[in-house]
């Protein structure tokens, strides 16, 4: 006993370890809870409601948009990333002639020139449900998306060797 008496600390910093490990036991295997994941839908529309202030009926009505959009640019993806499969297939190929090389960079901007046409009108389709009130708050976020989408401005800041300004 008189071996416990001198070794208090000792006996306190295993307590505390204890102690320590039954609530990590606790939290990690009895309480597991899982964060859910939203959908880019879901924040999409969330911020819609809060930043743009949409009704309950806009939201609807941009759920069935958004839905029709996006089956309707699939195939589009589709093409684009075959068409520069295709354009990059020729580094096999050995002595490709620069119009060859051009007809097959042409293919790419024509299949990126439908995605955007199809993206911008999509835009103004979202902008037609707004109020005048909201359109100038939709414009808004509507220039954030389009900065994300061509990589200027996302959550990870500028890529290597770019300086902020």
């Amino acid at each position: 006993m008189t071996y416990f008496r001198n070794n208090k600390m000792l006996l306190l910093i295993i307590a505390a370890l204890i102690v320590t490990n039954i609530g990590v036991l606790y939290f990690h295997v009895w309480k597991k809870h899982k964060p859910r994941h939203r959908s880019m839908k879901e924040m999409v529309m969330e911020k819609l409601e809060k930043e743009v202030g949409f009704s309950k009926q806009q939201l609807a009505t941009y759920d069935t948009i958004r839905t029709k959009h996006f089956e309707s640019m699939g195939p589009l993806f589709e093409e684009l990333k075959s068409a520069k499969e295709n354009f990059f297939k020729l580094v096999s190929q050995p002595d490709v002639s620069d119009s060859v090389i051009s007809n097959y960079s042409s293919a790419i901007s024509n299949k990126q020139e439908s995605i955007d046409t199809k993206m911008l009108r999509y835009f103004w389709s979202l902008k037609n449900i707004c109020t005048e009130e909201q359109k100038p708050k939709m414009d808004s976020f509507l220039v954030n998306i389009t900065k994300r989408m061509s990589g200027g401005g996302g959550r990870r800041g500028p890529g290597p060797g770019i300086d902020k300004k």
